[in-house]
């Protein structure tokens, strides 16, 4: 009885963690909306009172910041904006309280809630907000550089500068 109840918990745990793993690989199929802007950017979200022309303003900002990075390239990024508790968990376990986790080598970038009247990206779980553009320059500056082979977690500060402005 204890060898069926262990191996039940085993196979529950494998299977969230097969599901996790093609999640993160392929989240596009836990979104309902999607939005191409240029050819840099393609985003998607769930909530349909997302205002897209708020959107592509506070994008237009973010391709004029992270265009003057020397890093820059027009490789095309998916951001995910959740503006949900339990996909933003689920989906970034080790960062559910921030306001952002980029998944560099795939190329996604997720949001953890957003407010376009106010270009803000807010956390779910504490009273902490950031504007919005600088907040999506900054996780796409990690990607740049991850294509220019650079891999450190945390840009210095020079590096960053130009997505502040």
């Amino acid at each position: 009885m204890k060898n069926n109840f262990v191996a039940i918990v085993l196979v529950i745990i494998l299977i969230v963690l097969v599901s996790w793993i093609i999640s993160i690989r392929n989240p596009a199929y836990l979104f309902s909306e999607k939005i191409q802007f240029k050819n840099l950017f393609e985003v998607y979200y769930n909530d349909t009172s997302i205002d897209t022309t708020k959107l592509k303003s506070v994008l237009e900002n973010v391709e004029k910041k992270i265009r003057k990075s020397q890093y820059f390239n027009a490789k095309k990024r998916r951001l995910f904006i959740c503006n949900n508790k339990l996909l933003f968990t689920y989906i970034t376990p080790f960062n559910f309280d921030g306001l952002a986790s980029n998944y560099v080598r795939r190329g996604n970038i997720f949001i953890a809630s957003v407010s376009l009247d106010e270009n803000l990206s807010k956390s779910l779980y504490r009273d902490y907000n950031e504007d919005l553009d600088k907040l999506l320059a900054h996780e796409i500056t990690h990607s740049l550089l991850m294509d220019k082979g650079r891999i450190d977690r945390h840009p210095s500060g020079s590096e960053l500068h130009a997505q502040r402005r």
